[in-house]
C-alpha cells in the first residue's frame, strides 16, 4: 500500500473528527459553569479600571488563570460578551488539540497513518475535550498549550518545533498556576538550550513578581483554597482517578499508551517526558483531591497526549499482528485482532453509557433552563433589583451571583477569601461561620436539597448557627429542576428591605 494512500485515509478520520468534535461541542454549548464568571468579574473590573479584584478594594487572587481573565478584559473593553469569545477560542483550541493529537500519534507510528486518524477520532467522540471547550474556561487551550508544549520538545525535533514549543511553555505559565511546574519538568526532560531557559523562567518571573507586588503573594488565593493537604483528599484523588479511568476507556488506553511509547524502540526516548507530564498531572489531581465538574475537567489537558500515544500503540500492535514480529498462525492473527477491536469497542462502550446518563440527568435541565446556573442567575438578577450597591452577599458559588448582581460578595468557599482559603479542610469543605458573619452581610444565599438540607458545607455550616437564624429572614427564593433544589435567599433583620 503506498504512503499517499496511508496518509488519504487517517486525513478523512480526521476530516470525521473534526465534525464529531463541532457538533458535539455546539451541543454543549448551553451549558456553561459557575466558575467562569469568577474569572469574567474580575475582568470586568479590571476593564472598568477598578483592577484586577473580585470586590473593589480588595486585592485577592482568586482565579486561576491570568491569561484567560486578560483576554476576557479585551474582550469587555471593545465591548463584547467574554462568554461567547471565551467559548469560541476554546472551541478553536479544540479544533487544533484533534490536529495536534493526529500529529502526535503520527510521529510515534509512521507507518500507520490511520492510527493517528484514530487518536483524533476518539479525542472527538469522548465528551471531555468537546464538553470543556465551551465552558467559558481555559481548559482546552490550556491542553493544547501544554500537548505543543510537549511536541516542541520531543527528542529530534527541530528549531521550529523547539520556537513553537517555547510559546507554549510561555502561554502554559499564564493559564494555569501549575503549568509553571509543567513548564520546568518540560524544559527538563526535553533537554532545554539555555535560550529556552530565558524566554520561559522570564515570562515567569514577570507573573510571579507581578503576583506579589499586586497580590502580596507568591500563589494565587485558589492553590490555597484547592488544594488539601489531607489525606482525605489524597483518597479522593485516587478515587477521582480510578473513575476517570473507567469512564474514559479504562486501563486500555494506559496499556496501549505503554505499548505506543515503550515497546517500540523508536519512541523510548520520548516516554520520559510523556510518562513525566502524566505522572505530574497525576500529583496535580491527587493534591487537589479531584473535582467536582462532569467529565474530568483535571484530566482533559493530558487526555489527548494519552489518547495519540494509546492510538500509536494500536498501530504497533497491529503492525506486529500482521507482520512477522508474533508468532502466531495465519487463523489466531485475526481472532487476536478481533479480540482487541472488541476490546476496545467495549471501553468506549462505557464512555458512551456515562455520556447518556448525563444526556438524560443534566441536559434536558440545561435545554429548560432549569439548572443550577440558571437559579444562580436569576438570584444575581434579583439582588440587582432589591437590594443597594453596597449591599454584601454571602455566597458559596460567587460567579454568576456575583457577575448578575454586581455587589460586594462574601464568599463562603474561599476562593476570593484569603481567611477561609487558608484554613484547614478539603477543596469545598472549608467554613468559617463566624468568619462570614463577621463580615455582616445583609443577603446570604443558600442553596436547599430535595430533603430540605444543604450540600454544601459552608451551607450547612451557616444554616445550623443560631446567631443566623436569628439575624436572617428567608425572603425570596427560585426553584431548581436539577435535582430538585431550592436557591434561598435571606436577608439581614433590620437590614436592606427589612424590619
Amino acid at each position: 500500500m503506498g504512503t499517499g494512500h496511508r496518509f488519504r485515509g487517517g486525513v478523512l478520520l480526521l476530516l470525521l473528527a473534526v465534525l464529531i468534535f463541532a457538533a458535539h461541542a455546539w451541543h454543549y454549548r448551553g451549558w456553561v459553569e459557575d466558575d467562569s464568571f469568577i474569572s469574567f468579574r474580575y475582568a470586568r473590573h479590571l476593564a472598568e479600571g477598578q483592577g484586577l479584584v473580585f470586590n473593589p478594594g480588595e486585592r485577592v487572587e482568586g482565579f486561576s488563570n491570568p491569561a484567560w481573565v486578560l483576554l476576557s478584559a479585551v474582550a469587555l473593553k471593545v465591548g463584547g460578551d467574554p462568554l461567547p469569545v471565551t467559548q469560541l477560542v476554546g472551541a478553536l483550541a479544540g479544533l487544533l488539540v484533534l490536529v495536534l493529537s493526529y500529529a502526535l500519534a503520527w510521529r510515534w507510528c509512521p507507518d500507520n497513518d490511520w492510527a493517528a486518524g484514530l487518536a483524533s477520532l476518539l479525542l472527538a467522540t469522548a465528551p471531555l475535550l468537546p464538553r470543556h471547550a465551551v465552558t467559558g474556561m481555559e481548559t482546552v487551550p490550556y491542553a493544547l498549550a501544554l500537548g505543543t508544549a510537549v511536541w516542541g520538545f520531543l527528542p529530534g525535533q527541530g528549531r521550529g518545533a523547539r520556537r513553537l514549543g517555547v510559546a507554549a511553555l510561555v502561554l502554559l505559565c499564564w493559564l494555569r498556576p501549575e503549568g509553571l511546574a509543567f513548564a520546568l519538568l518540560i524544559l527538563l526532560l526535553g533537554r532545554a538550550g539555555r535560550g529556552s531557559w530565558l524566554v520561559v523562567g522570564g515570562a515567569a518571573l514577570v507573573l510571579v513578581l507581578g503576583r506579589a507586588l499586586y497580590f502580596g503573594a507568591l500563589l494565587p488565593n485558589t492553590f490555597h483554597a484547592k488544594v488539601t493537604g489531607q489525606g482525605r483528599g489524597l483518597v479522593e484523588g485516587v478515587l477521582y482517578t480510578v473513575d476517570f479511568l473507567r469512564e474514559s476507556g479504562g486501563g486500555l488506553l494506559v496499556g496501549l499508551f505503554l505499548v505506543g511509547l515503550l515497546v517500540d524502540p523508536r519512541n523510548r526516548r520520548a516516554a520520559p517526558l510523556v510518562g513525566g507530564v502524566l505522572t505530574l498531572q497525576v500529583a496535580v489531581v491527587l493534591a487537589a483531591g479531584g473535582d467536582w465538574f462532569h467529565f474530568y475537567r483535571f484530566y482533559t489537558p493530558v487526555y489527548p497526549l494519552l489518547l495519540a500515544a494509546a492510538a500509536a500503540g494500536v498501530g504497533l500492535l497491529h503492525e506486529m499482528l500482521t507482520g512477522q514480529m508474533l508468532p502466531l498462525s495465519r487463523r489466531g492473527k485475526p481472532v487476536v485482532l478481533g479480540a482487541f477491536a472488541l476490546t476496545l469497542g467495549v471501553a468506549w462502550v462505557n464512555v458512551y453509557k456515562v455520556e447518556r446518563e448525563v444526556q438524560r440527568v443534566v441536559m434536558p435541565h440545561v435545554a429548560a433552563g432549569t439548572y443550577l446556573t440558571d437559579a444562580y442567575t436569576r438570584t444575581g438578577q434579583w439582588l440587582a433589583q432589591n437590594s443597594g450597591p453596597a449591599d454584601r452577599v454571602a455566597v458559596s458559588d460567587i460567579g454568576l451571583v456575583g457577575w448578575h448582581s454586581r455587589r460586594p460578595i462574601v464568599d463562603m468557599f474561599g476562593l476570593v477569601d484569603a481567611h477561609i482559603a487558608r484554613a484547614a479542610g478539603r477543596q469545598h469543605f472549608k467554613s468559617d461561620t463566624a468568619h462570614v458573619l463577621g463580615r455582616d452581610p445583609d443577603f446570604v444565599v443558600l442553596v436547599r436539597d430535595a430533603q430540605g438540607g444543604y450540600l454544601r458545607v459552608p451551607d450547612q455550616a451557616l444554616a445550623a448557627a443560631p446567631v443566623f437564624r436569628a439575624g436572617y429572614i428567608k425572603t425570596w427564593e427560585t426553584p431548581v429542576g436539577f435535582r430538585d433544589e431550592v436557591v434561598e435567599v435571606y436577608r439581614r433583620r433590620g437590614g436592606p428591605g427589612g424590619s
